[in-house]
């Protein structure tokens, strides 16, 4: 008697022992992001040992059926991680190449080798970030910088950007008064490559304008935008895929501060990913390529948090340059008890800064009506031939289909108002190719 309820014990422990290596694969299923700077790999390497190690130890053939669902768990999850590996490799090459030709451009003036990469878009589109609403918020820069009161919030890179007059604001920037920095930190170096362009500037802001976007965009200089760890971004990209291989119909991003995205993550596990990389190695560049690498996947963006009435009829509108007049609102004077949920003191938090990234690709916000939550769609583009305007290939024209009603049919933007600046995206006539299906 004493022999079978020690047998029933180990019975027992082996059985329990089983089941938390499966809860814990269940765990790690769900939310693939959740250790800080690591990839799956590490858990399912170390959950692969247990299992082994409890099988060698299994003298009486105990639970073979509970051992064989851990054992084709695991080989499930390593298979859809290797798979996951390879497609984010393929996408860490694709950035590192857009990145040479972002550097090529910004540093050297090279434009021709834009012109045949579309099967890296998104990523190539760096080379004009956030051009549109520079192109756009330039018009009325006097009544932007009268709603953030400069008087108080001249500590704020939003501020900088506001400063009406050119000569003003190259000199905040020869003195090295703030840091460019974030993507209001784009929205600057379009303003410095404008003011390096124009006829009318005198020698002295063309010089520090130019001497500062080859500083900024350069991998050289400690404080350049373009600051950024390789590994890191294709370990991130491995999760975020890994994330649409095992959740097809949940390829969704949860956007807001660290606090609300836990919340979230606890009370709907599995319904959403996030970027997750060691503290050390997160940079702007790396936040903003992964962006761009869920756009290219087909995610959907959650804001998290519920957003004040104007700012979300900004976001809603597809217009960022409204949103960039809500943020200078919101901007407040230098204080660490004045940060706000739009406000970071130096500079707009990250979150509507994410959102300005997402806005400049294109994607188009939405409010669901259950939840009253806004949500940010990847553009959905298709070609359609239609009898308008004849070419020589097809005798066929090409209608352009974007997801947002608002907008309809895409044309060709409008002339920049500098030739000299002005060149012609990625081409428009193919959409982007992927590994991945949108949607």
């Amino acid at each position: 008697m004493h022999r079978i309820n020690i047998y029933k014990k180990e019975e027992q422990l082996f059985e329990l022992s089983l089941k938390k290596i499966y809860k814990k694969l269940e765990v790690l299923e769900q939310d693939v992001a959740s250790e800080q700077g690591k990839t799956p790999l590490v858990l399912l390497k170390k959950l692969q040992l247990e299992l082994k190690s409890i099988i060698e130890n299994n003298e009486a053939n105990l639970k073979k059926e509970l051992i064989n669902q851990c054992n084709e768990k695991i080989q499930y999850l390593l298979n859809q991680y290797v798979n996951a590996q390879k497609a984010a490799h393929v996408m860490a090459e694709q950035h590192q190449e857009a990145l040479e030709n972002t550097i090529d451009y910004y540093i050297k003036g090279n434009k021709t080798s834009l012109f045949n990469k579309n099967k890296f878009f998104y990523f190539n589109k760096s080379t004009t970030a956030q051009k549109t609403t520079w192109l756009k918020i330039s018009r009325k820069l006097q009544q932007l910088a009268e709603l953030s009161d400069p008087t108080h919030t001249n500590h704020n890179v939003l501020s900088l950007l506001l400063t009406p007059n050119n000569e003003d604001f190259i000199n905040l920037i020869d003195m090295g008064a703030l840091t460019i920095s974030g993507e209001i930190g784009y929205l600057i170096v379009q303003r410095l490559k404008e003011i390096a362009n124009s006829d009318s500037s005198k020698t002295y802001l063309k010089r520090v304008a130019n001497r500062t976007v080859k500083q900024v965009m350069s991998l050289d200089w400690p404080e350049s935008l373009l600051r950024f760890n390789n590994q890191a971004f294709e370990d991130e990209i491995t999760k975020l895929v890994l994330h649409a291989f095992l959740h097809p119909d949940k390829k969704r991003i949860w956007l807001g501060t660290a606090r609300t995205v836990e919340a979230a993550i606890k009370k709907y596990p599995g319904e959403g990913t996030y970027l997750n990389p060691a503290s050390d190695k997160w940079t702007w560049e790396l936040n903003r390529a992964w962006l761009q690498a869920a756009v290219q996947i087909g995610y959907q963006f959650i804001l998290i948090e519920q957003h004040f009435p104007d700012v979300e009829a900004a976001i809603l509108s597809c217009d960022s340059s409204k949103l960039i007049e809500q943020l200078a609102r919101e901007m407040r004077s230098n204080s660490k008890f004045k940060t706000s949920q739009y406000n970071g003191n130096d500079s707009p938090t990250a979150t509507p800064q994410e959102i300005l990234v997402l806005m400049d690709m294109g994607c188009i916000a939405h409010k669901n009506p259950a939840d009253g939550r806004l949500i940010l769609s990847s553009p959905v583009v298709c070609d359609e031939p239609l009898p308008i305007q004849k070419n020589i290939i097809d005798g066929l024209g090409i209608k352009r289909h974007h997801s947002c009603p608002n907008l309809r049919h895409i044309s060709s933007p409008p002339p920049l108002s500098n030739s000299k600046d002005h060149f012609i995206d990625p081409v428009h006539s193919n959409t982007p190719i992927t590994i991945f299906t949108c949607g």
